[in-house]
């Protein structure tokens, strides 16, 4: 347990009777907090939902390239601090900023590099990532339906 935690919540750690295995959730007592019930892939995903509303209108206002190069350069210190900070709620913090900047790496990167690419070959490469998901859906789909693209029996 960390120092920091060690004297505080001592009696929450107590109450684990059996712990399968060593984890951050467990050092932290994140159980012993008022997070118990939000975990940090939430912080992360509301920070996405809110970094795709924001970044994609100041994408549209002021550029996509300079909210872009700001997505990059906001979410890799976070990505670090995220890794490095002592305590759960800064942790938390620093998982909602990385989720916001990925959201603008992601959103608005993709749709930089779209229009970077020239009119006659966007077709092209926008389709093969499409064509190969429904190649391997197809193919996960198969075992599901006997072996046909479409799934509707008919009745004879």
């Amino acid at each position: 347990i960390p120092p920091i935690n060690r004297n505080f919540q001592n009696g929450c750690v107590k109450e684990a009777k059996r712990v399968d295995f060593r984890s951050a959730q467990f050092d932290y007592q994140q159980d012993c907090t008022g997070l118990k019930h939000f975990s940090s892939s939430t912080a992360t995903f509301i920070g996405t939902l809110l970094g795709n509303l924001v970044l994609g209108y100041l994408s549209d206002t002021i550029g996509r390239r300079p909210v872009y190069i700001f997505s990059i350069c906001l979410g890799v210190p976070a990505v670090i601090l995220s890794a490095a900070i002592n305590g759960v709620m800064n942790f938390y913090i620093f998982r909602f900023i990385v989720g916001f900047a990925v959201a603008g790496t992601l959103t608005v990167g993709w749709t930089y590099a779209s229009e970077m690419i020239t009119p006659s070959r966007r077709f092209r490469l926008r389709t093969f990532p499409n064509w190969v998901s429904l190649v391997l859906l197809h193919i996960c789909d198969m075992p599901l339906n006997n072996g046909r693209i479409n799934g509707n029996k008919r009745s004879s």
